[in-house]
């Protein structure tokens, strides 16, 4: 009786299995996974501070100690720097730094991928915000400990999330021309000081509490995460894949497949120009009787 358990798998068997290892050990997989976990820390916060801000309780606390503390303690020269800070994360001019900053990879990459990539990014967090601020409908900060004019609701901050997002989206696509790693995080390192002056600035101003602030990031980045993974996965599809479906083992060149069941191994030979299979014939050579010594004289 044949013992099933020592028997080696099938091809079949075999294929799927290296296939399945190949794909999770992709490059894009991981991507997926750490923007999936990111996306739930982000979710997870936002829906925490959304219930703290509709409730009045929790952080909202923090909040009025925070304004407080940061309006009896300001500056004439920091509040220069918060004012220009400020400023650049107003909508119009982030609309049109991510505009130059579209049409400026896209001139270099010879591609219009970048502008449409800038207008979704914008435009979708711009969206996002509106629709929570509507909902939530929070009152801002007192004007009497405020330095600058605002209007609209409070929850979440337009100009943090969309300083997140516009500074976020522009470093992501500039990596694309740099090649050195310190490069890369230079940018990166750039778009988050830029991303965090802004959204600093509208605390030290009296126009957004610091709830406000930590809401607008985790809409900014939640909505960046699904940019940068929705790309990445369009633009490097898995390399497991591509080489099971040329009947590759996934992850890389394989072994070479041994001669066919019952002995035929089939070569390659053209004619007329047409590349066929052909089954050599074996050589009789060696294998014809010899002629006795006796016969032969």
């Amino acid at each position: 009786m044949r013992n099933r358990s020592a028997e080696p798998p099938t091809s079949g068997q075999s294929n799927w299995l290296a296939r399945l290892r190949g794909l999770a050990a992709t490059t894009v997989h991981r991507t997926v996974a750490l923007g999936v976990l990111v996306l739930l820390v982000c979710i997870a916060s936002f829906a925490r501070l959304l219930d703290d801000v509709t409730e009045a309780d929790g952080i909202t606390f923090f909040d009025r100690d925070v304004t407080g503390l940061v309006a009896a303690n300001r500056h004439t020269g920091m509040s220069d720097v918060f004012l220009g800070l400020t400023e650049i994360g107003a909508p119009n001019v982030l609309a049109v730094i991510v505009a130059v900053a579209g049409c400026l990879l896209a001139w270099r990459g010879r591609s219009l991928q970048p502008i449409l990539i800038a207008l979704v990014a914008y435009g979708g967090v711009r969206v996002l915000v509106n629709v929570v601020k509507n909902l939530v409908d929070r009152e801002r900060p007192s004007s009497s400990v405020a330095i600058e004019a605002a209007s609209g609701y409070s929850f979440p901050s337009g100009h943090a999330a969309g300083a997140v997002v516009t500074f976020g989206v522009i470093a992501f696509m500039a990596t694309a021309t740099v090649r050195s790693r310190g490069g890369r995080m230079a940018l990166w390192s750039g778009a988050a000081l830029l991303a965090l002056g802004v959204s600093s600035s509208r605390v030290y101003l009296g126009v957004h509490y610091l709830s406000d602030v930590l809401a607008a990031w985790a809409i900014g980045i939640s909505w960046l995460t699904i940019l940068v993974v929705g790309i990445s996965v369009v633009q490097r599809p898995p390399r497991g894949l591509a080489g099971a479906q040329r009947g590759e083992p996934a992850g890389g060149a394989g072994p070479t497949p041994g001669p066919k069941a019952g002995g035929e191994d089939r070569v390659p030979c053209s004619v007329a120009g047409r590349s066929r299979s052909r089954t050599p014939r074996p050589s009789t050579r060696g294998l014809r009787p010899s002629t006795p010594a006796t016969a032969r004289a």
